[in-house]
């Protein structure tokens, strides 16, 4: 993680979080279905443009690109390949996994296709399947998220602990500046377990989703931090529909160097 380590100590924590819903559209009443590739394209390169001196991390939402049929996927594939022009650190949110080569062909896709930095995994067909991801993704100098506690998980379950085990013990084979070079995806709407995920992998990199609209705050987040590094705050609804992207991340950003002290 040497790469977001130097963003996070640059730039801080911040990343946007692209997931544009046509429902959420200005003028949506105005587009037909073949029309939401190119309305993405033009908003979520809006967004990029607007926050790119200020922000250098942007997670893609691979769900809405891919619903919007073949050029939606051209799409993502464009923006992801602007964005890095721009200089953010690119995470493909596509929540894969498979066994041996679709693993394989699913990190393929997401590097050598899509050309993210990152992508994010679920944990959930064991480590063969999250190593067979690790070492596609190390080939390619690539990182990935494992999923632990999702946003959405109203019940915590204790296979969190177990899972940040794994994924500490699997980073620790390739160690830049304190962290291994696999990070796990780990709720900001659920607080009082942030301590105990830190606690059970002091090495791992979090990806913090939830921030924002959907309810997570900073200060909430404070234990999983070492020395205002280590962690990525991703907003996506609170910025990306605000009447003023830019000024919601200028004000985010603010309130992380209060409390967070980047």
């Amino acid at each position: 993680m040497k790469q977001l380590f130097t963003i996070v100590m640059d730039c801080g924590p911040l990343c946007v979080g692209l997931d544009p819903n046509i429902d959420r559209m200005p003028d949506k009443e105005l587009y037909d279905e073949e029309d939401i590739p190119y309305v993405y394209d033009s908003f979520c390169s809006n967004i990029l443009r607007k926050l790119r001196d200020k922000v250098q991390i942007a997670k893609f939402q691979s769900a809405y690109f891919e619903a919007a049929g073949p050029e939606g996927l051209r799409t993502l594939r464009h923006l992801i390949s602007d964005a890095k022009k721009w200089g953010y650190y690119t995470i493909l949110d596509a929540k894969r996994n498979d066994i041996s080569t679709t693993a394989e062909a699913y990190a393929k896709a997401a590097f050598e296709v899509y050309g993210a930095d990152a992508l994010t995994i679920t944990p959930f067909m064991g480590e063969k399947s999250i190593r067979t991801f690790v070492d596609c993704a190390r080939k390619l100098n690539r990182q990935i998220f494992v999923v632990v506690y999702p946003t959405e998980t109203s019940v915590y379950s204790g296979g969190a602990v177990s899972t940040l085990d794994l994924i500490q013990r699997i980073g620790d084979e390739n160690i830049n500046n304190g962290y291994g070079d696999v990070g796990a995806v780990v709720s900001g709407i659920m607080p009082n377990y942030i301590d105990v995920h830190r606690a059970a992998a002091p090495r791992v990199f979090f990806l913090v989703p939830g921030m924002g609209t959907q309810g997570g705050k900073i200060e909430d987040q404070l234990p999983a931090f070492n020395e205002g590094n280590g962690v990525i705050l991703n907003y996506s609804r609170s910025i990306i529909y605000a009447e003023d992207p830019l000024f919601a991340a200028e004000y985010i950003i603010h309130d992380l160097r209060m409390k967070v002290r980047i």
